[in-house]
């Protein structure tokens, strides 16, 4: 099994819910419940992520930090 590089997470975290699922597993060269498993282990440690309700109001999709 692959690691999850900090590239990884980082790509994950700015591209979630942005960017098809499809187009992440062929980036990252993962499975979808790779992804979805990974999402849940980051949200459990205090990592955020763009919800599609942002993006459908037109909230700005990047971190002001």
């Amino acid at each position: 099994m692959k690691t999850w590089t900090d590239e990884d997470k980082t790509f994950l975290k700015e591209h979630y819910n942005i960017m098809p699922t499809e187009d992440i597993m062929k980036y990252l060269d993962r499975s979808a419940s790779q992804i979805y498993s990974q999402v849940s282990y980051l949200r459990k440690r205090g990592w955020t992520f763009h919800t599609r309700r942002d993006i459908s109001v037109g909230l700005p999709t990047w971190d002001n930090n």
